[in-house]
């Protein structure tokens, strides 16, 4: 039962996001919390220009593949790992194109990517630490 708990807050917490600015939405207090911020940047994906990729896109993936990684990698930073890649890739290919300005959520996307991925590699590096000080204990 606590699981259709949390997956109606994700979704109670998602809904608003649809009728919000891109930069409104990187900057919702629920990202994080209620809200995976891989989650809410393949919302911010879906309001990109065409000559930028989705990341199954970006990857030669059909969707169902992209699925069944998603399934099989629930880790946040996994997937915001495999989404920073993309916009790597889309500034690269911007750069070789000429373009001289970015898609207008490519910032948004970046700045929530990467805040979001620092945040779990902190989160990960304390985890590893706390191990790590609890075997030496024992010695």
């Amino acid at each position: 039962m606590s699981d259709l708990g949390q997956h109606y807050r994700r979704l109670r917490a998602f809904r608003p996001l649809l009728f919000q600015s891109a930069h409104h939405v990187a900057n919702n207090p629920s990202i994080g919390e209620a809200l995976p911020a891989s989650l809410v940047a393949h919302l911010l994906f879906s309001r990109a220009p065409v000559d930028m990729q989705s990341p199954h896109t970006a990857a030669g993936w059909s969707v169902s593949r992209y699925v069944s990684w998603l399934l099989d990698y629930p880790e946040e930073s996994d997937r915001l790992r495999f989404i920073q890649g993309t916009l790597v890739a889309y500034a690269k290919s911007a750069q070789a194109r000429g373009v001289r300005e970015y898609a207008a959520v490519y910032p948004v996307l970046l700045t929530l990517v990467n805040a979001h991925l620092n945040a779990a590699s902190s989160t990960d590096e304390e985890a590893n630490v706390e191990t790590e000080v609890s075997a030496g204990e024992g010695f």
